[in-house]
This record gives structure tokens, C-alpha cells and sequence, in this order.
């Protein structure tokens, strides 16, 4: 079932996302039409794919804020991500840990960005990008330089929850456990069992 379908801000395609779309040959109308906002199976809600997306496709260009550590409200914390250069092209996406001192500002995603749920076993993955050129004016502006990209790891089947992994960092630095979704669901539907 379709709770959201989104249709993309001409604030953002007038400027960074524009130029970048631009630069890298991606039209806009081929990326913004796979996805919608469902009930998860996991919590809350969650992504899904409207058709079926194969290996390696783009799903999702999100612009970003950047926000500065200082700055980042308490129940905004859970939301954010870092971008780490190094695990550019790594299949995990670290999201904000606790411990500030890594970095002096957090990114928040624009779009979907924040609505992508864990999954041990993820089927997307997300790579930050400079949407900037070297020839771009550089201006003080909300919106970051840096683009993230939600690209699938796997082929994605059509109504499909798609989910990224937020590192074990993340888990770690809470103190937490990842939801399995077979022992979620075997819970649900066998609550007598005992495992």
C-alpha cells in the first residue's frame, strides 16, 4: 500500500541536484518514480520499490544539510550520517555515532534519506558525492556540496522494503541490537514458541 508518493522539489533540481543530474547524465525522470514510503516490517515506516530495480541502479539522489555537531538537537541524533570518505565505495554506511569528536558536522538527507530502515542484509547502499564542480562559485548556503546516493546492492523486486545497513558502530555506540526480521515475524506469528 502507497502511503506517500513524492514528487521531486524544484528548489533542489534548480540548483545542486540539478547540476549534478546534469554533470553525470541522469535523468531525473528515471530515478524519482521507483520508490514510495510503506508500513515496515521492521519499525515504522520504511522505503519500498515501486518496480522491480536491478543490481547497481540508482534509487535515490537525496541533497543534504550539513549541520554542525554543536548544533545537531538530541532527537535528531538517530537520523544523520557521516560522511567518511574512506567507506566511500564500502557496502556499509556508517551512521552518526555518539562520539562527536570524529567529525565537526553531521549530514541530515533530504527525500527519503532518513526513512531507510537496517537491514543486516542490505539491499541498498549509499555513497556520498561532491555535487560541486571546480569551476561552482562557492556560496554560504543551508544546503551542502554533498549528495547521497541510494544505489540497490542487489536486485530489488518490486514492493520489496529497501534497506541500507547503519554499521555496527551505530548499534555499538547504543548499546543495542538490530531487529532480525525472522525472529520478528516468527514472534508474531508463534508467540507460545520459545527460541
Amino acid at each position: 500500500m502507497t502511503i506517500i508518493k513524492r514528487t521531486f522539489h524544484n528548489y533542489f533540481a534548480n540548483n545542486i541536484v540539478r547540476n549534478f543530474l546534469k554533470k553525470n547524465k541522469i535523468s531525473l525522470n528515471d530515478i524519482q518514480n521507483k520508490i514510495y514510503v510503506g508500513k515496515s516490517a521492521y519499525s515504522g515506516l520504511g522505503i519500498f520499490a515501486l518496480e522491480d530495480i536491478p543490481k547497481n541502479e540508482l534509487i535515490e539522489i537525496c541533497p543534504t544539510i550539513k549541520i554542525n555537531n554543536k548544533d545537531v538537537p538530541e532527537k535528531l541524533i538517530d537520523y544523520l550520517f557521516e560522511n567518511k570518505k574512506e567507506n566511500k565505495n564500502e557496502q556499509i554506511v556508517e551512521l552518526m555515532t555518539e562520539k562527536k569528536e570524529n567529525l565537526n558536522y553531521k549530514y541530515f538527507p533530504l527525500g527519503y534519506g532518513i526513512l531507510y530502515n537496517h537491514s543486516d542484509n542490505a539491499n541498498a547502499l549509499v555513497h556520498f558525492v561532491s555535487a560541486q564542480t571546480k569551476d561552482d562559485v562557492t556560496t554560504e548556503s543551508i544546503i551542502s556540496n554533498e549528495v547521497m546516493l541510494f544505489c540497490a546492492q542487489t536486485n530489488i523486486k518490486k514492493n520489496e522494503e529497501i534497506c541500507i545497513s547503519y554499521g555496527q558502530t551505530w548499534w555499538e555506540n547504543r548499546d543495542w541490537k538490530p531487529i532480525n526480521k525472522e525472529i520478528m515475524l516468527r514472534k508474531m506469528f508463534y508467540p507460545s514458541e520459545k527460541k
